[in-house]
């Protein structure tokens, strides 16, 4: 019997093309502060999160700007690879923010899809991750609830794998970027390492005033 899958959820990994310049910017203004922060790691006004970011109270801001301009190599990549009309004349607006964790750090799970601004694609750029010690976010399956709600059983070891692996960690290298949709929810598990782990996401608005 032949198996196809008929409409796929694609993510797309590159590296960073200034990925050293983001470190040297990180290592030299972002992480000095969150060494002399008192509390480090903060958990978020819903229990979701336990990382260090500049969403928290006192923690340091991205710099839009400087940000904007090491990663539009790299965003202008990926609206090449899925087809954006190069002679269209597309405004892109992004936001950046980045995620410090040690030693028990955790996103529960979670989507990209906010108001009022839509957002067409998400990114993650694991820009200090150790591939050894440290593991990529985990996105799950869109299609997750209507599958669990079609288990033929109760008893996991009887339900064929069809219905199961519903959530995957691509394998990615330090450095590296992933693209992905804004409704595709994903997970970053509690970190058992001592390494410091850093990302940057960011959210990215494209689109043609006409």
């Amino acid at each position: 019997m032949l198996s196809l899958n008929i409409f796929e959820t694609s993510i797309f990994i590159k590296p960073c093309e200034n990925n050293q310049k983001i470190k040297e910017y990180l290592n030299s203004t972002i992480v000095p502060s969150y060494l002399n922060h008192q509390t480090k790691q903060q958990n978020d006004q819903n229990g979701l999160s336990n990382v260090y970011s500049d969403f928290f109270e006192g923690a340091i801001k991205s710099d839009q700007n400087l940000l904007a301009e090491l990663y539009t190599p790299d965003i202008r990549s990926l609206m090449t690879h899925v087809g954006f009309k190069p002679d269209i004349n597309w405004q892109i607006r992004p936001y950046f923010w980045y995620n410090i964790t040690e030693q028990g750090g955790s996103q529960d799970t979670h989507c990209h899809i906010t108001g009022p601004q839509s957002v067409t694609f998400c990114a993650i750029h694991y820009a200090e991750f150790d591939a050894q010690e440290h593991t990529s976010a985990y996105f799950t399956n869109p299609q997750e609830q209507i599958i669990r709600s079609t288990y033929p059983s109760e008893k996991n070891d009887l339900i064929p794998d069809y219905f199961k692996h519903l959530v995957k960690a691509p394998k990615i290298q330090s450095g590296d970027i992933v693209f992905f949709p804004p409704w595709l929810k994903h997970t970053v598990a509690k970190q058992t390492s001592t390494k410091r782990r850093i990302t940057i996401a960011m959210n990215l608005s494209i689109f043609n005033d006409g």
